[in-house]
């Protein structure tokens, strides 16, 4: 799949990671760069053209060695979704 660049940047990334994935599972008091290393690398897998499933194995992977916090594959396939809604992977 190609990805279709509109405006792809990591702050809104990071958004979404923070919104929609966040395994750390705290919203009130999450700082807004919480997530700001995976939402890097993950604009930069996007702008290379990452699959979805890419995406998916690499936040299962951070969840995993990284955080310890093991979130449903729904909320993976929801920041799929909400990439999907900005237009950065074809439908």
């Amino acid at each position: 799949m190609k990805v279709k660049i509109k405006p792809l940047n990591v702050v809104t990334v990071n958004r979404i990671l923070r919104d929609v994935w966040n395994p750390i599972g705290f919203h009130d008091d999450l700082p807004e760069d919480e997530y700001e290393a995976y939402a890097t690398t993950v604009h930069a897998m996007l702008r290379t053209g990452a699959t979805p499933g890419v995406i998916r194995s690499y936040l299962l992977d951070m969840e995993i060695f990284a955080m310890g916090c093991i979130v449903s594959d729904e909320k993976r396939q929801n920041v799929i979704e909400a990439f999907r809604a900005k237009g950065w992977f074809e439908r």
